[in-house]
């Protein structure tokens, strides 16, 4: 079968462009996809969606099977935002993440720049779509490409021939006339997917008018809320607190076992998501989340890297310890100048100097 897509063509071909050029030598951290910040789970749906992009090298596709996965991880309990910026992708997959949406009640959708085909009929499954107003939204339709370069084979004197047991056999295998009767059968495969996209759509959002909104043109947020296809329009990336609507539900109690994972999950999220936010250089922040370093470990190697101690020919003398500093007084320049000192390393004196002076290293690592 030829692939069935929910995606613009041109975002379509970009995105073969972008996979063909990944690097798939190079070790690559994918950037954490899930983030929970004061109660509430965002998911971040970004770029070409895909059945499943675990083993692709590049933030630029996220998968159904990864989206479905955040979700299921996730306590029923926990508020859940899609945030979402995609023009859309393959139909292949599609169901494992509209299920796991379909699933749950305590899920809305924030759209900060696209939300369009594919990436619109999982939005269309949450409780509540706000869009930024400069974000465009819809693009509701699917389509599928097959080429006929028989006649161009045939005029450089190239007959292709197949054996096959029944007339769409080997439909759109390069080189064959694409028939009638094969453009028939692809144009029913295409009308019934969509028939159950806009139905999935209708069922979701009864003001939506499917005869207004079915061409495959988008919008942006303030005539995709007239057509009803989106809820609010917000100026921000991320909802306001008292502007997440979800539907109440019965609360489910979690054992010990489970609450101390999920405190575990948690933790190790927000200490990638602050190494991530923190370095510029990307490859370092990759390295230290691949490393598992804390926050301060990475800003001591970090250190050490930038501006690395000379070390003297002699012998270090003992020095009396100093008295116990304010804790406003500069945490690196302390631990630089015990190195410098001892003839240890940055993070090695960093380590030294949180310890005995814990007030110091606190304030370093707030800031």
């Amino acid at each position: 079968m030829q692939d069935i897509l929910l995606i613009a063509p041109s975002r379509w071909l970009q995105a073969l462009d972008e996979f063909a050029k990944i690097d798939k030598s190079v070790k690559f951290v994918r950037r954490p996809m899930t983030s929970v910040i004061d109660g509430v789970a965002y998911i971040d749906v970004q770029g070409t969606l895909v059945k499943s992009a675990a083993e692709i090298n590049s933030d630029r596709f996220t998968g159904y099977a990864e989206i479905a996965q955040a979700i299921r991880r996730i306590d029923t309990n926990t508020p859940i935002v899609l945030r979402v910026n995609s023009g859309g992708g393959t139909l292949d997959g599609i169901d494992l993440a509209l299920n796991a949406i379909k699933g749950r009640d305590k899920i809305t959708t924030q759209v900060d720049g696209l939300c369009c085909s594919a990436a619109y009929w999982l939005a269309s499954q949450t409780k509540r779509i706000s869009a930024t107003r400069l974000s465009e939204v819809g693009g509701l339709g699917v389509y599928s490409v097959i080429y006929d370069t028989s006649r161009m084979l045939n005029d450089a004197g190239i007959e292709v021939k197949m054996a096959k047991t029944g007339a769409l056999k080997g439909a759109g295998y390069p080189g064959m006339p694409v028939t009638d009767e094969i453009m028939d059968d692809l144009q029913s495969t295409v009308e019934n997917v969509g028939k159950m996209f806009f139905d999935d759509v209708k069922s979701a959002r009864e003001k939506v008018e499917l005869a207004k909104v079915t061409s495959g043109k988008s919008w942006l947020a303030a005539e995709a809320k007239e057509l009803n296809l989106i809820d609010v329009i917000e100026g921000g990336q991320r909802m306001d607190d008292e502007k997440v609507e979800v539907a109440e539900e019965e609360t489910v109690e979690s054992t010990d076992d489970e609450k101390t994972e999920q405190d575990s999950v948690a933790q190790e999220r927000e200490r990638v998501m602050e190494l991530l936010s923190l370095f510029a250089d990307r490859d370092y922040a990759q390295e230290a989340v691949k490393n598992g370093w804390s926050v301060f470990e990475a800003k001591a190697h970090y250190f050490d890297r930038q501006k690395p101690v000379a070390h003297s020919a002699v012998s270090p003398v003992a020095t009396a310890p100093a008295a116990e500093p304010e804790a406003s007084q500069n945490f690196i320049a302390m631990a630089r100048r015990l190195a410098e000192e001892k003839g240890i390393s940055l993070s090695e004196a960093a380590a030294q100097i949180a310890k005995q002076y814990p007030d110091a290293y606190q304030e370093y690592a707030r800031g």
